[in-house]
This record gives C-alpha cells, structure tokens and sequence, in this order.
C-alpha cells in the first residue's frame, strides 16, 4: 500500500463506527500491507507475514467484515477488537491472543536514582539479529501475546533504535528493544526476551533497568511499555520499577 492510499483509507475510515487501527497507527505500519477489500461500508487491509495475516480495518457492520475474513487462508490476527464484539469474534472462531495493558513510570528521574550502570549489558546491532530471532521462537507462547519477529524486523528497529543484549560466556541469552519519542521525554521498551534457561536470574531486570537509565540519560522523563493482563510476572517486575497501569482500556488482539 502506499502513502496515498493510506491517507486516502485514514480519512474514510474518519467516518466508521469501527475504525480503531487507522485513527492510532501511521504509515510506516502498513507499509508493506495490501488493500484486500476496500468499499463505502468497510475496508480490509492485510500485511501478510508467513502464514499470518495481520488484518486492519475499518467497518460500520461487524457481520461483513467477518464474512470477507473468510476468503483469507492461514493463520488470521485482529488487533484493537471492541470489547463489545469479542463475543461475536468467538462465535466465528476467534479466540483472544492477548489483552495489552498500557504501563507508564511518570518519575523516571526518580527511578534512575536507584538504578546504578549495568555492566552486565550491551548495546549491540543488527548483525546479531539471528540469535534475537532464535530466542524469539524459543520464548513463543511461554506468555499469551508473545510472538517472533524476523531478523529483517531486527534489521529496521536497529537504523532509529536500540537494542541492548546481555551474554554468558559469549552467547547472547536475552535481549530488550528500546526507542525513544515524543521528542525524546519517552522512553518506550517495546521487548524484552530472555531464552528460557536464564529466565527468573535476574536477566530481564537486568535488561529492564539498562532501557530506563539509557531513557533518563538522553532525556526522557518517562517511561512506557504494555504487557499482557495475565502476565504477572512481568507487570510484577515493571510495578517495581515505578510503572502503573493508564486508563481501564486495554488493547485486545483476537486470532483465527
């Protein structure tokens, strides 16, 4: 899809009942998607990764737009479903993948206080992206939500962003991807994956409070990430580092 049909389906999409993907995500997400149907009542646009298709949409009436789903074959992800119609979903053979929670640190300043330079960590490039990938697949379903990314993935995140590892006797055994925006006063810990060997160590903390002091140091003054309602452990983890939840609303992803 290019940019103009993009902006082209954001300024219709304006005008739906249904059309969350389009009014909180921007270009550079649907870049490489293709407009799979696109009429006055709904528009389907797919980015096909795999057998996955990660379908963004816009629709009025939700019994069209899960009718077109059914000419896709493979594997069908959802992302923003209204809670209202996760029912529905389910009766067409969805099943909820994830509920994300959006977490904030508004003090980051006052965590660094407590957050000493971490030795243990590095921050590393793209020619690493094999071994992010490997513990990607190693990590799949050890938590609702949590999915690989392919090295060409780790490849773009690397030529604006970070990404900090941490070894053992060379090997790198986990990993977290960091970004900073809103003109640089956040700092957004999109993920954090450690092989299943070296989890409950102290290896994500580890991982965790390098992206924090990394954030303060260039600037930022907060921090953000989402996780998984049922995961636990981690919001356990992120609470500790001065993150709460923001708002009652929460991202669903729904799979086929």
């Amino acid at each position: 899809m290019n940019e103009k049909e993009y902006n082209d389906i954001q300024a219709q999409a304006k005008r739906h009942k249904y059309s969350y993907p389009f009014n909180h995500m921007d270009y550079g997400d649907y870049k490489n998607a293709y407009i799979m149907v696109c009429t006055d009542t709904l528009a389907l646009v797919v980015d096909k990764d795999n057998d996955l298709n990660n379908v963004y949409w816009f629709f009025d009436e939700p019994i069209e737009f899960l009718t077109h789903l059914k000419c896709l074959s493979g594997k069908i992800n959802i992302e923003f479903v209204p809670k209202e119609l996760i029912d529905m979903f389910i009766a067409y053979g969805f099943s909820i993948y994830a509920d994300y929670v959006d977490f904030f640190n508004n003090n980051l300043s006052e965590t660094a206080q407590f957050i000493a330079d971490n030795s243990e960590t590095e921050s590393i490039c793209y020619e690493n992206k094999d071994a992010f990938k490997q513990i990607s697949l190693l990590c799949i379903e050890q938590s609702r939500g949590f999915s690989y990314e392919s090295e060409e993935w780790y490849m773009d995140w690397v030529k604006e962003n970070n990404i900090f590892a941490i070894r053992y006797a060379g090997k790198i055994i986990g990993y977290c991807c960091t970004s900073i925006y809103a003109n640089n006063t956040i700092v957004w810990v999109r993920r954090i994956a450690v092989s299943p060997q070296w989890q409950r160590k102290g290896n994500g903390e580890a991982l965790l409070k390098q992206a924090l002091l990394f954030g303060f140091q260039n600037g930022a003054s907060r921090a953000f990430l989402h996780v998984d309602s049922a995961n636990k452990p981690a919001i356990s983890l992120y609470r500790k580092f001065g993150f709460s939840a923001y708002g009652c609303e929460s991202q669903i992803v729904m799979q086929r």
